[in-house]
């Protein structure tokens, strides 16, 4: 079993952290939630921020659940106000149950890893993010509108395997769930999100729980990432309904982020 890191990283658990450190994971979270909640991988930007901090990537892959579970929270919360919007009960359990074992034994997993294969799984995540972002990789083959709303023993395995890397590492889950439910579950890309913050929040929960109870939390920046997380979430509902040129605006964003942060892991 790998050793667990003590938890020292300055500034955040000192007096002394600087006022414009704080407004920047502030800042990162408010992003991320925002991006989350209207389509995926805006955990670049939390796990962008903590790695510019030097916080090792396999803590800042653990303490960015903090931030997921709220946002999620808020983000559903967001959608229910200002969208039509119900939550589907009927199928929903079907889903969550394959997700939630997928997404444990992947937060298991996280924690045993070497920072040098999270280094490597997180560079090969975000350099495919990045081409299907220039490409329009997502949108010419998988994202196609739904395809029925049967729950068969293939969504079944694709769930589990889609929480398996979620619990593992965070980044780009959104976007493989949202291309997942808007291909084979729903018709409307609103709802498909509806359905991904709420499959997301159910497996973040035990998996957060596993990470705080073996002590693999960095706490402060935990704590302003997911103040800012829940905010970009609230925000995002209101913006979803509100603006129709949000995506392209969101996709360079991201696009800028996951460069930025891939450079940092290889190069750094």
């Amino acid at each position: 079993m790998r050793p667990y890191a003590p938890l020292t990283y300055k500034p955040f658990f000192a007096m002394d952290y600087l006022w414009y450190e704080c407004l920047l994971l502030l800042i990162a979270g408010f992003a991320a939630g925002v991006v989350n909640t209207l389509a995926g991988s805006g955990t670049i930007f939390t796990f962008g921020a903590m790695l510019f901090f030097d916080i090792p990537i396999t803590l800042a892959n653990t303490t960015n659940r903090i931030g997921v579970l709220f946002q999620n929270i808020f983000g559903i919360t967001s959608f229910l106000k200002y969208g039509r919007y119900s939550i589907p009960y009927n199928r929903l359990w079907k889903y969550l149950l394959p997700s939630l074992l997928g997404a444990f034994l992947g937060a298991v997993l996280a924690v045993e890893s070497s920072q040098l294969l999270l280094d490597i799984v997180a560079s090969l995540v975000m350099a495919g993010l990045a081409l299907d972002m220039i490409f329009n990789l997502g949108k010419k083959y998988i994202l196609k509108s739904g395809s029925g709303k049967t729950v068969t023993w293939i969504k079944v395995l694709a769930l589990f395997l889609i929480g398996f890397y979620g619990g593992y590492i965070q980044i780009g889950i959104g976007l493989l769930l949202l291309a997942f439910l808007f291909r084979f579950d729903t018709e409307s890309l609103n709802e498909a999100n509806l359905l991904k913050q709420l499959i997301v929040l159910v497996y973040t929960v035990p998996t957060t729980i596993y990470f705080i109870a073996i002590k693999q939390i960095v706490w402060v920046p935990a704590l302003l990432l997911s103040v800012g997380q829940m905010a970009g979430a609230f925000a995002a509902g209101f913006f979803a309904h509100a603006s129709s040129s949000a995506e392209k605006y969101i996709k360079a964003l991201v696009l800028i982020m996951t460069l930025v942060t891939l450079v940092k892991i290889v190069f750094f």
